[in-house]
Parts: structure tokens; sequence; C-alpha cells
């Protein structure tokens, strides 16, 4: 496996990328948007589309991405976050989910939200 560092800056790239069929494109505007893109209401948008993903892999870095959200930002929108984490149902995501709500919870100490 080669290590690729994704960063991007161009919502319109991301977008672009995220619109193809390519879950490896998928997966690495989501990671690159991450890493580049500092606006974390289009960053939880995009993330909140592939979270229910058919591709274990593109829901899983979704997933994460939102995670992630949390930790940089230290914010996250709790009320339409968390509804739509609960609501995915694949076991082989649960402890995905969990660890992600948890680090919601961590990173965004002081939100009334319950998780």
């Amino acid at each position: 496996m080669k290590y690729e560092s994704y960063n991007f800056q161009s919502k319109e790239e991301v977008n672009e990328l995220l619109s193809s069929n390519n879950n490896d494109e998928i997966i690495s505007a989501l990671v690159g948007a991450i890493n580049g893109i500092e606006d974390r209401v289009f960053l939880e948008d995009i993330c909140c589309r592939f979270v229910n993903h058919e591709d274990f892999w593109v829901s899983k870095t979704a997933i994460s991405s939102l995670g992630d959200i949390a930790r940089i930002y230290k914010f996250i929108d709790l009320e339409k976050i968390i509804p739509i984490l609960q609501k995915n149902k694949r076991e082989n995501l649960k402890p995905v989910i969990d660890e992600v709500i948890s680090d919601i919870k961590i990173f965004t100490k002081g939100n009334s939200y319950e998780c």
C-alpha cells in the first residue's frame, strides 16, 4: 500500500470527486477535504452524505471524518450528526460509530445536546 497525503482546498474539486462512482476517489475527497478545507458546515454536509454509503470503506471514512471535524473544530452540529450516526444499523460499523460518538462527546465538551 502506498501512502498518499490528501489535502484539497477547492470545494469544487472535492465535489467533483464526490460525484464520481469511484469509491477510492470518494474516500480521498473526504480525507482531503478534512485536511484542507476550513468550512465546518461544508465538511459536515459532505460526510453526512456518505455515512450510509453502500461501500463499507466509504461509509467508515465518512463516519470517522465526523470525529475528525469534532476534534479539529471542538464543535459539531450534534442535533444533525448524532441522529444520522444512530440511524446507521450496519453491525460492522457499530464499533466505529460508537467510537466517533465518544470522540464527539470528548471534543465538544460543554455542548448540551445529549448523545
